[in-house]
């Protein structure tokens, strides 16, 4: 009998263990908030130049990532918006750089990408 109520007691002590443990708050990387933004340049980027604009730009304090299209001529920027506001974002580029930006807005185009536009998305599936 003592036995029983002794291993009673170790499975109670084990599962309340097992319980607390499963509902402790995981400790993690701390995910930061972050927007992308895309800008037309105004004069010609040649592809050896790219590779320096996109250093000078990567290495601007609140900038994630970047990244250019020659053929377009764009420049995409993900930042972090508590770094950086999205006002003082271009400014700063320009100022880096020495190239004139033109904020360029995202536009889906034929059935509507269900990122940017989810409800023309829904209205496609079902209409």
């Amino acid at each position: 009998m003592k036995k029983i109520a002794f291993l009673s007691i170790i499975v109670v002590i084990l599962a309340g263990a097992i319980i607390t443990s499963c509902n402790q708050k995981r400790q993690g990387p701390e995910i930061k908030p972050a927007h992308v933004l895309l800008f037309s340049v105004k004069q010609f980027i040649s592809p050896e130049e790219s590779n320096l604009v996109s250093e000078k730009i990567s290495l601007i304090k609140g900038i994630a990532a970047c990244s250019i299209n020659l053929s377009q001529q764009t420049i995409s920027v993900m930042y972090l918006t508590d770094e950086i506001s999205e006002t003082e974002l271009p400014k700063i580029i320009e100022e880096k750089t020495a190239l004139q930006l033109e904020k360029h807005e995202f536009k889906a185009g034929g059935k509507e990408c269900p990122v940017h536009s989810p409800s023309a998305f829904w209205n496609y599936l079902f209409n």
